[in-house]
């Protein structure tokens, strides 16, 4: 058993156990703004590395290419952060109201990752009617979804730069033009990636684990067209002086069971273990761990 914990208040707590659903939001509308730049920042170093290295000389204007392209990307990854601990003090600060809140535990292997065959159909139908048979034939139709275990600091980051720009390497040595589209489709995607998977050490306490959904777009007439293949329709809501798009993902479909097994209270809030145990019956949510979050907190 793999269990996860999503730190949230109450209302959110409600709304989870009611619905069934998680909130899966812009990635780039996360709370802390400087971490989306933490593996960009290290990508444009280790190409000014680069610089004056002979062997990579021939290299750097596709380096230099292929880094200015990635900023104009315009896929978004939609997420929702878990923790591997149910009780972290900083969590409950951050996103469990500052204590008031609770940790949902969640079975990570009873969650439906699978996408709907139908809606792949859906798909397939709406990119064939839409663009031309060579485009349509150029792109997997399924949209993705699945959890990524976040990893932290510079070297990890470096790994993946390595990786990738080995990619655009052989990108510009293939004389296949197939190769060529190939490498560089697959360098941007592992970088978009890791961007969204790679955090500063800094953040390491967190042991993230986030899950992330990937929604197929396509260009036409000069907009982005979500293809239907969409775990629902993508919807708004309002955090502060912003707005926040974001798709409702259901983690329990009809006659499956519930892959909430735990619950911790947090340190601040009021409710009782029986508040939660006769709540969540009327959710339909039985057997689940309930306890009080150790952290001293005041």
């Amino acid at each position: 058993m793999s269990i996860i914990y999503h730190y949230c208040d109450l209302n959110a707590f409600i709304s989870i156990a009611k619905n069934k659903k998680l909130w899966l939001s812009d990635a780039t509308k996360m709370n802390d703004y400087l971490e989306l730049k933490f593996f960009r920042n290290t990508l444009e170093t280790e190409i000014n590395k680069r610089l004056n290295i002979s062997d990579e000389k021939e290299y750097i204007n596709s380096y230099i290419e292929f880094y200015n392209l990635l900023g104009l990307s315009t896929q978004i990854p939609y997420i929702c952060c878990f923790s591997t601990n149910g009780d972290l003090l900083s969590q409950w600060r951050a996103y469990g109201n500052d204590g008031k809140g609770v940790s949902i535990g969640f079975d990570k292997n009873k969650f439906p990752l699978r996408l709907p065959l139908d809606k792949d159909n859906q798909a397939s139908d709406f990119i064939n009617s839409n663009y031309s048979d060579d485009l349509a034939c150029s792109y997997n139709v399924k949209s993705s979804i699945g959890f990524k275990k976040i990893d932290y600091g510079i070297d990890k980051a470096r790994l993946k730069i390595n990786e990738i720009l080995s990619l655009i390497q052989l990108s510009q040595e293939s004389s296949d033009d197939n190769v060529k589209t190939f490498t560089r489709l697959t360098a941007q995607s592992n970088a978009l990636n890791s961007t969204f998977s790679i955090k500063n050490s800094g953040f390491s306490e967190e042991s993230e684990i986030r899950l992330i959904y990937t929604p197929l777009q396509m260009h036409k007439d000069g907009k982005i067209c979500n293809v239907p293949n969409e775990i629902s329709s993508l919807q708004y809501r309002s955090i502060g002086d912003d707005i926040v798009s974001y798709y409702e993902y259901n983690f329990c479909y009809e006659n499956t069971e519930s892959p909430i097994i735990e619950l911790v209270i947090g340190p601040k809030c009021k409710m009782t273990i029986e508040d939660v145990q006769y709540f969540l019956g009327t959710c339909g949510i039985t057997g689940v761990k309930i306890t009080k979050a150790q952290s001293s907190y005041r």
